[in-house]
């Protein structure tokens, strides 16, 4: 596990709230005179507190990530693969309108991306292809 950046955010933090309950009223007398220094010491007191909390926050951010990062580079069996969703493509008819749903025409449309055309169409031209699904044999089709 990576120990050295979690410890760092704590350690930041408690120094950013403690040198902050110095230099907050200061900055608050320099610029705003009393009104300021009340201003900086409300902001200073606050930050004691806001402070460690937020780099605890970070700290356990980053032990997580490098628990998340350890365990998705860990493979227990390298037979078993992650699950891959397969969707067939959608189909787009003439004026390019989505088509209903048609299993033919997305296997085949699925087909032609995996096999582009050799020839392209030119800007504004259509291509139109036929296709049917041709049963071979038990449950085989061929397009």
């Amino acid at each position: 596990l990576m120990v050295s950046r979690p410890l760092h955010d704590i350690g930041f933090a408690v120094v950013s709230a403690s040198t902050g309950l110095i230099m907050d009223p200061y900055r608050g007398a320099v610029d705003g005179g009393a009104v300021g220094l009340a201003k900086g010491t409300a902001v200073g007191v606050i930050g004691v507190v806001v402070k460690p909390i937020v780099g605890l926050a970070d700290a356990f951010s980053h032990v997580m990530e490098s628990i998340h990062d350890l365990a998705k580079s860990v493979s227990l069996d390298p037979k078993y693969k992650s699950v891959e969703r397969y969707r067939l493509p959608y189909v787009f008819g003439p004026s390019r309108m989505l088509l209903p749903f048609c299993q033919v025409d997305s296997r085949s449309a699925q087909l032609l991306i995996s096999h582009p055309l050799k020839k392209e169409a030119k800007h504004g031209e259509e291509v139109i292809i036929a296709s049917e699904a041709l049963n071979v044999g038990t449950r085989v089709d061929k397009y």
